[in-house]
């Protein structure tokens, strides 16, 4: 929906030059293109929100709930027990859900 409101932005600016009423359309489609909701599931699977500060609030909302996987450095939840992306399990180096690394 996002791509589609953009690409209308830009057909009605261009169309503007010919009819100055269609700017009002060309503003409208482009507040809808920005705030639209971004495709996609944040990494603790809730939506990603919307928005011109949607990423900032996805990233405060996760800040301290992620860590770094040792094994492939993608970032995912700090209580996940196997990695999503490259299959390792966290229990190895004492990582996620709380464990600790015993010795």
């Amino acid at each position: 929906m996002k791509k589609t409101f953009a690409v209308l932005t830009i057909i009605l600016v261009m169309a503007g030059f010919a009819f100055p009423l269609l700017w009002i359309g060309a503003v409208i489609a482009a507040i809808i293109a920005m705030s639209a909701a971004p495709e996609g599931h944040r990494i603790d699977g809730r939506r990603k929100t919307g928005g011109l500060l949607g990423g900032m609030v996805d990233n405060i909302a996760l800040m301290g709930k992620t860590t770094v996987c040792p094994y492939c450095q993608s970032t995912i939840m700090k209580s996940a027990q196997k990695c999503p992306n490259c299959g390792e399990w966290m229990k190895k180096q004492g990582i996620g859900s709380g464990n600790k690394k015993r010795e």
